[in-house]
């Protein structure tokens, strides 16, 4: 019998020998019918920086049109796995699902941001990866998914030097859409404006430089969201 959710947590380090069978008992208690999605659902966290998060996955059908919100990200480098030596009578029996750092990084700061998140589509979480069949039947209704979300959080990444300065310069300089895909010249005017601190101009080469923006999947989850949120760090 499905499970109506299923605690998890996500976390960057998992024992490597842990990681299939894990992954795949988690994904069997919620098993997907036609026009079905997993949504994840987040509690705000504790301000402290930890390699894990705790949630839960539930699973909704796109019929009913149920609220929810959807990230788009680039996966960036691989979670790294424990050493297979690790005492696995030790290992933590919860239901732990490998994520990136840089999508670890995204949940924790939006649903610290937000004071927790109810309801969140994320593709490599809740499309289980490991099945090629599922992940097919996933990828048709992707479209779908991004235009009936209620919010599109696009993270660009964590912030560095100047980047929030530099996100509220460059929307107000080369408008919204142009800071979202900016033209060299643009990007060039925005960087030699005579009044803009040397500091934020580093902060606008390093935000339009961001993997994000040059990505085709990522352009087109853009186009089809109905309420875009941009985030570059907190």
């Amino acid at each position: 019998m499905a499970a109506t959710s299923v605690t998890i947590e996500l976390s960057t380090f998992v024992a490597q020998q842990h990681v299939s069978s894990i992954n795949l008992s988690t994904y069997e208690l919620l098993p997907l019918g036609p026009r079905q999605i997993r949504l994840l659902d987040i509690p705000a966290p504790e301000r402290q920086q930890t390699d894990s998060l705790q949630a839960s996955l539930r699973v909704v059908s796109l019929d009913e049109h149920p609220y929810y919100v959807a990230l788009s990200y680039v996966w960036g480098a691989p979670a790294v796995p424990l050493p297979s030596a690790d005492n696995t009578g030790e290992q933590n029996e919860s239901m732990a699902i490998a994520v990136t750092p840089n999508c670890l990084l995204a949940m924790r700061t939006l649903s610290q941001a937000l004071d927790g998140m109810a309801g969140v589509w994320v593709d490599s979480i809740c499309i289980n990866q490991r099945d090629e069949v599922e992940k097919f039947s996933q990828i048709a209704l992707m479209g779908e998914i991004y235009s009936m979300a209620d919010t599109v959080h696009i993270w660009l990444g964590d912030s560095g030097p100047g980047t929030d300065q530099a996100v509220d310069t460059f929307f107000r300089i080369a408008g919204s859409q142009q800071a979202l895909r900016p033209d060299p010249e643009s990007v060039l005017g925005v960087t030699q404006h005579p009044h803009l601190p040397p500091e934020t101009c580093r902060g606008v080469i390093d935000v339009i430089s961001r993997e994000w923006l040059f990505r085709i999947w990522t352009l087109q989850e853009l186009v089809l969201s109905q309420n875009p949120v941009l985030w570059c760090g907190k």
